[in-house]
C-alpha cells in the first residue's frame, strides 16, 4: 500500500487523487508508527501492510471515476472513518507490543491470528463508542448519497470491487470425485454426495448469501459435507444459483418454497425418510423459518452460527446494516453485489478480517496444502456471489430493522407468521463463542426463544467460518452433529 505525505482529513489537495491518496495511506501511517514491526518482525511488517485492506478495495475502486462533489465526500468520510480506526490500531497494538511477556512468540506461527484477534477483541468495544458510530454513520451516508447520485458509478464500483486480486487464485475444488446435482428449478441446484447405502440419516443443507457455498466443500480434509457422509448421514446441498442467471426476483417466501422442493425430492429419493435440516448464517435462519411452516415433513433443524437476536448490542454487522439503511443497497443495485456483502463483513471485523486472513494472500505464501486451503477460503468469502435484492431486503427489514423475533414474537412474510415458540422440530444450535460476525448474542437464544422439547445449544471454540472449515469442526463438532442426527432420526 502506497503512503501519502498528505494530511488525510484536510480538504485541500494537492489534485483531485488526494482523498483517495488519504484513503489509502490513512491505516498505513497510523499503524506503522507503532512498536508492532519492532516486536514482531516480517509479521508485523505483514500485519501493517494488510490493515489497510479492509477500505483499500474502495479507494482502489474510487480511482476508476471521475471526481465530483459527491464522490470526494465520500473518500473523505471514508478517510476519517480510516484514520480513526488506524489511529485505535496504533494504540492498541503499541500496548500489546509492551507487554512482551504475554505476546505470542513469533516464530510459533500464531503469531499474526493472535495479534490480530486481541487486537480485533478491542476494537468491537472501540466500535460502540460514540465517536466510531458518528464515523460510521457520516461514512455510510455520504457513501450512499454519491452511489444513488450517480447509479452509474455505483455499477462501475461493484464490478470494481468483485475484481479478485491475482494472490486468490481460482475457487476451484482440486479433487476428483464429483457430486451428483440436478436441477430444482430454474436456477436452483440440489446435490447428493456420495455414500448413501451406509446411511442412517439424511441432511439438506441450507447455504446462506453471504459466502460462496462451494466452501462446504473447500477441501479434501476440510469438507461439510464429506465429513458427513463419512460418519453415515446422507448429504445433500442446495444451491441458490447465481441470481443473474435468471431473471426472477425471489423473495424469502420464494426461498422457503424452494426449500421445500428440495426436500420433497430428498424425501422422494430415500422412500419418505424426512431429512433434516442444517444451514449456515442466513441460510440457519431459512431452515428455521421452514422448519417452523412445516414440521412435518423433517426430522430435525441444525442451525450453525444462526442469527435470531439482531440488537444484542455486540453484532456489529447489524450496527453496519442500520448504519446505511441497508435497503438502500438492494435499491440502488437490485441484487447486492457479492464483493459489497465482503465489504460489510469485514467491516464487522477488520482487524481480524485483514490480521488474519489475508496473510494468505500476501507475497510469500508457501504452497503446503494448509496455505492453499485457507487461500480458497479466503477467495469464497471475500467474493461470494450477488446477494439476490428481494431476499436481502426482507431479511433485512423483517430482522435487522425490525428485530422481529424478540421484538414482536415473530416474522411475517408472504402472509404467513413465524413463530420461534411454534418450533416442534428438534432443535440443535452450533454458535462460535468468538465469532464476529454472528457473536454469541444474536444466536444462543434461539433455543430459549423456541421453548422446544428437544432443544440443544452447543459452544464451539472457533469463530465464523471455523464453524465450517475448523480442524476442531472436523474432528469433534461434525461428527457429534452426525450423532445427533443419527439419533433423533431414529425417532423420527
Amino acid at each position: 500500500m502506497n503512503a501519502s505525505n498528505g494530511n488525510p482529513g484536510d480538504g485541500s489537495s494537492t489534485g483531485e487523487a488526494a482523498p483517495v491518496q488519504a484513503l489509502l495511506a490513512a491505516f498505513d501511517e497510523t499503524v506503522r508508527e507503532s512498536h508492532v514491526q519492532e516486536r514482531f518482525g516480517d509479521a508485523g511488517r505483514a500485519f501493517s501492510n494488510v490493515l489497510g485492506t479492509w477500505t483499500e478495495p474502495f479507494a482502489a475502486a474510487m480511482r476508476e471515476f471521475e471526481p465530483s462533489a459527491h464522490s470526494r465526500a465520500a473518500a473523505h468520510a471514508m478517510a476519517d472513518l480510516a484514520r480513526l480506526t488506524g489511529t485505535f490500531a496504533r494504540d492498541t497494538a503499541q500496548q500489546l507490543a509492551s507487554a512482551a511477556s504475554d505476546s505470542p512468540d513469533p516464530a510459533s506461527g500464531e503469531c499474526q491470528s493472535v495479534l490480530a484477534a486481541r487486537i480485533d477483541d478491542a476494537f468491537r468495544a472501540f466500535s460502540s463508542s460514540p465517536e466510531f458510530d458518528s464515523a460510521r454513520r457520516h461514512a455510510a451516508a455520504t457513501v450512499m448519497d454519491w452511489l444513488e447520485r450517480d447509479p452509474a458509478s455505483a455499477r462501475a464500483l461493484a464490478r470494481a470491487l468483485e475484481t479478485p486480486p491475482a494472490k486468490a487464485g481460482p475457487l476451484a475444488r482440486p479433487w476428483a470425485d464429483e457430486p451428483r446435482a440436478a436441477m430444482l428449478d430454474a436456477n436452483a441446484t440440489l446435490i447428493r454426495y456420495a455414500g448413501e447405502r451406509t446411511a442412517r440419516a439424511s441432511l439438506l443443507l441450507v447455504p446462506g448469501f453471504m459466502v460462496d457455498p462451494d466452501i462446504f466443500d473447500i477441501d479434501p480434509q476440510r469438507s461439510v459435507v464429506r465429513t458427513l457422509v463419512a460418519h453415515g448421514v446422507d448429504t445433500w446441498r442446495l444451491d441458490w444459483g447465481r441470481p443473474d442467471e435468471t431473471g426472477d426476483r425471489p423473495t424469502v417466501a420464494d426461498r422457503i418454497d424452494r426449500i421445500d422442493r428440495a426436500v420433497d425430492t430428498v424425501r422422494d429419493v430415500t422412500d419418505g425418510r424426512r431429512p433434516a435440516l442444517a444451514g449456515h448464517f442466513h441460510g440457519g435462519l431459512l431452515a428455521l423459518l421452514y422448519c417452523i411452516r412445516r414440521p412435518d415433513k423433517v426430522g430435525g433443524l441444525v442451525t450453525l452460527s444462526t442469527p435470531v437476536e439482531f440488537a444484542s448490542g455486540s453484532d456489529t454487522l447489524a450496527d453496519w446494516l442500520r448504519a446505511c439503511n441497508a435497503e438502500r443497497l438492494a435499491d440502488l443495485f437490485g441484487d447486492v453485489p457479492g464483493a459489497v456483502s465482503a465489504f460489510l463483513m469485514a467491516a464487522a471485523s477488520p482487524m481480524q478480517s485483514c490480521g488474519a486472513g489475508l496473510f494468505t494472500l500476501l507475497e510469500g505464501i508457501d504452497t503446503t496444502s494448509g496455505a492453499a486451503r485457507a487461500a480458497r477460503v479466503e477467495r469464497a468469502r471475500r467474493f461470494p456471489p450477488a446477494f439476490p435484492g428481494e431476499t436481502f431486503r426482507g431479511l433485512y427489514r423483517t430482522f435487522y430493522r425490525d428485530n422481529a423475533f424478540v421484538a414482536e414474537g415473530g416474522a411475517v412474510f408472504d402472509g404467513h407468521r413465524y413463530e420461534p415458540a411454534s418450533l416442534a422440530t428438534p432443535l440443535l444450535n452450533v454458535f462460535g463463542i468468538h465469532d464476529r460476525i454472528v457473536p454469541p448474542g444474536a444466536s444462543a437464544p434461539l433455543a430459549e426463544l423456541a421453548q422446544v422439547a428437544f432443544a440443544t445449544t452447543r459452544e464451539h471454540r472457533g469463530g465464523h467460518f471455523d464453524l465450517i472449515t475448523g480442524h476442531r469442526t472436523h474432528t469433534e463438532l461434525l461428527p457429534d452433529v452426525a450423532a445427533w442426527l443419527i439419533e433423533h432420526n431414529s425417532r423420527s
